[in-house]
């Protein structure tokens, strides 16, 4: 969804910032940003959120956007859904360190649980795209 009067002037996706907290400084919300992104059980998580982060400022940048606020994370497994700002979100934003693997385990034990075949699963970031006024 994006508001405002077109045509808008893209940012550069490497200008856009992702606050775990709403920013001190005012803001217009300006457009609600999705990516998502397959994940197997096999695969590099840290390099998966990295790019599905991109993709998320990529998205935010098109509309003009230089931030993201109220981001949520989900993996969505058949019919499980973990969500939630966890302490890897945090630590991948801040860039702190990478991402480990405690809900791709999560998954596999729940995966074990159900009799579930499936060995592929999906990482979404959604969040508000903002820009400073």
């Amino acid at each position: 969804m994006l508001v405002g009067n077109p045509p808008v002037t893209a940012a550069n996706p490497s200008d856009v910032q992702l606050f775990l907290e709403p920013p001190k400084f005012s803001y217009s919300a300006i457009a609600l940003v999705t990516a998502s992104a397959a994940v197997t059980m096999n695969g590099d998580l840290a390099e998966i959120e990295a790019e599905v982060l991109h993709k998320l400022k990529g998205q935010a940048a098109s509309a003009g956007a230089n931030g993201i606020i109220e981001i949520v994370r989900e993996f969505i497994a058949g019919n499980t859904i973990i969500s939630g700002s966890s302490s890897a979100l945090t630590s991948v934003i801040k860039n702190t360190n990478t991402a480990d693997n405690k809900d791709l385990d999560l998954i596999q034990s729940r995966r074990d649980n159900l009799g579930s075949v499936s060995k592929y699963y999906l990482l979404t970031y959604r969040g508000k795209a903002i820009k400073s006024n």
